[in-house]
């Protein structure tokens, strides 16, 4: 694939930034006992319906736990039987997804990565399904925050995943346009909203619930982290990590 000059990178977080399994299976049963106030039968189908396969334990590319929001998951889980009214699941979901990103890690040598990328001229963002809050304390627990010129969380205003409008309020924010963007993620919904959004570059990596099988048909490429990112670009000066 050709490089092309791009002059800013948007980064999903959970399976982005971060391995989405390490870090979010625990804290979705954690939420699902929450919403099913200990009742692990009912737990149990609030994940199976969210995505998550009884069997294995893992994700699903895609599910509401995969790529949905606060109010998704809750509106789901709601319908589903969870023990509490919606918006008391939204205000209960929000909360433990919050705290839980003050212990979280970031994919080993991102932060490397990410000072390399700003040395270069390049603006950052980060887009997640994730309230902005979260996200935020994601940031400044591992260290990323003085990297990022940009944060979108799915209560931020500028609408949710698929939709290209946390891409477009990125452009907006650092003075450039959608072909100058280069977005990484790992779930389909992040390459539609990097198409919708006619962003220069559409990556998919292998670090959350998406599969190569899914991601290679979308992307323009697929990595097995963000750290080849560097790769897909052009700069006047080369990126050293």
């Amino acid at each position: 694939m050709q490089a092309k000059a791009i002059k800013g990178v948007l980064f999903d977080k959970d399976g982005t930034l971060l391995h989405y399994e390490e870090t979010w299976a625990g804290i979705n049963r954690l939420a699902a006992e929450r919403a099913a106030a200990g009742n692990h039968e009912l737990a149990a189908h609030l994940l199976a319906v969210a995505g998550v396969d009884p069997e294995t334990g893992k994700t699903r590319s895609g599910s509401a736990l995969a790529a949905g929001n606060s109010d998704e998951i809750a509106e789901l889980w709601a319908q589903n039987g969870a023990l509490q009214s919606k918006s008391q699941l939204v205000a209960e979901l929000d909360a433990i997804f919050s705290s839980s990103m003050l212990s979280a890690s970031a994919i080993l040598g991102a932060k490397d990565l990410l000072r390399s990328l700003k040395e270069n001229g390049l603006s950052l963002g980060v887009a997640s399904s994730d309230s902005e809050a979260a996200i935020r304390k994601f940031l400044q627990a591992t260290g990323l925050a003085p990297y990022i010129d940009f944060v979108t969380g799915y209560d931020s205003g500028n609408g949710h995943k698929p939709s290209p409008g946390m891409l477009l309020a990125f452009c907006a924010a650092c003075g450039l346009e959608p072909e100058d963007v280069l977005v990484v993620g790992d779930n389909p919904q992040d390459i539609i909203m990097a198409r919708q959004g006619r962003a220069g570059l559409a990556v998919g990596v292998l670090t959350g619930t998406g599969t190569h099988a899914e991601l290679v048909a979308m992307a323009d490429a697929v990595l097995p982290d963000i750290l080849g990112i560097p790769q897909l670009i052009s700069f006047q000066q080369k990126v050293h990590l």
